[in-house]
């Protein structure tokens, strides 16, 4: 990036906050960062999972264990393959009914791995009292899978977190491009982080730079690609003249914001970085609300 403004530590008036800032950069300042990138994609397919398994597994033991439940027998309806399988053993679906205690005809489902009973055969029942229809069957769960399978849901969960913690950095960012004073800026030390990205280490590159007090101030920006942070003598910061000790470097930000002659706020990369930045963002709320609709209308 081209320095344009001068090195004293005041803005020309163009450039003083607030600042209008270009939706396009918004957006991708908000939703281009590579972690949170990386979050969408978990969530995404990780929802995949907790739908198909973390959903369908059975947690009702403690319920059991700590509600008032009465016996029965149950008599088999009726037996279903579910297409599903545990182990290579396949998942059967068994339609059941018995008769409460309060003489209430109740219908269940149970679901078993490996074998299945046949049809009339007689099955021992534990059903709450206060919900005869919240019943299972000696030896089956209720749902599909067991509890083992809502291990799936870690994988959506991570990418949640990821997500969450990438919005709250764009949030952040957002700020900084509306309300930050700028400053050109001198990298001080490149120190690698633990995490990896695209099989690139995370380094936190300092920069140090000069206020608008006249004071110097540190701030430390983490990236992946720390050669942007370190290519030039000098880099352009913004930083929050509140905290001064709070900022990041330009060329860190998702889109890789500049400053035209005009001191207008322009994407450092191609302007579809900002659409591409909602591509993933969108496929997940998308895919998920589909879902949910259809799941719960038909």
């Amino acid at each position: 990036m081209t320095a344009i403004l001068p090195r004293a530590p005041v803005e020309p008036a163009a450039l003083l906050p607030p600042r209008a800032v270009p939706i396009c950069v918004r957006l991708a300042a908000m939703f281009g960062g590579v972690l949170q990138q990386i979050g969408w994609l978990m969530l995404g397919f990780g929802m995949i999972f907790f739908y198909g398994f973390a959903l369908q597994s059975d947690w009702s033991g403690p319920m059991f264990a700590v509600m008032d439940t009465d016996r029965a027998t149950g008599t088999v309806v009726s037996v279903d393959y579910t297409n599903a399988s545990e182990n290579d053993a396949p998942v059967y679906k068994i339609t059941y009914s018995f008769v409460a205690a309060n003489g209430r005809k109740v219908e269940a489902r149970a679901y078993v791995t490996g074998y299945a009973p046949d049809a009339g055969q007689r099955l021992a029942v534990t059903y709450l009292r206060s919900q005869p229809d919240v019943a299972r069957v000696d030896g089956m769960r209720r749902t599909t899978f067991g509890p083992l399978a809502a291990i799936a849901g870690i994988f959506p969960l991570i990418g949640a977190v990821m997500v969450a913690f990438g919005l709250r950095e764009g949030w952040k960012a957002n700020r900084l491009l509306g309300t930050g004073r700028l400053a050109f800026a001198k990298a001080t030390t490149v120190v690698p982080t633990n995490t990896t990205i695209n099989n690139r280490p995370v380094m936190a590159v300092t920069l140090t730079f000069r206020a608008q007090d006249g004071a110097s101030y540190e701030v430390t920006s983490k990236t992946n690609a720390p050669e942007r942070l370190t290519d030039q003598t000098e880099e352009l910061v913004l930083f929050d003249p509140d905290d001064p000790t709070y900022g990041a470097a330009l060329d860190s930000l998702p889109g890789s914001p500049t400053i035209d002659n005009a001191g207008a706020l322009r994407l450092g990369s191609s302007p579809i970085a900002c659409l591409a930045a909602l591509v993933l963002p969108g496929l997940t709320l998308l895919g998920n609300a589909l879902y949910l609709f259809f799941r719960f209308t038909t």
